[in-house]
């Protein structure tokens, strides 16, 4: 199914190929996407 509204590329759903993709920032995301649970763990662990 295609539409002419669709936001869907094709060439950019790829991570493998282009550069407009950095896998180098998959670090950054993860580290701070998990700050969160890191920061509660800390703080349940203070609380005992």
């Amino acid at each position: 199914t295609t539409s002419p509204y669709s936001l869907y590329s094709e060439s950019l759903a790829s991570f493998t190929t282009g550069d407009l993709y950095d896998h180098h920032d998959a670090e950054g995301f993860i580290t701070l996407f998990g700050l969160s649970t890191k920061v509660r763990a800390m703080k349940m662990q203070e609380m005992g």
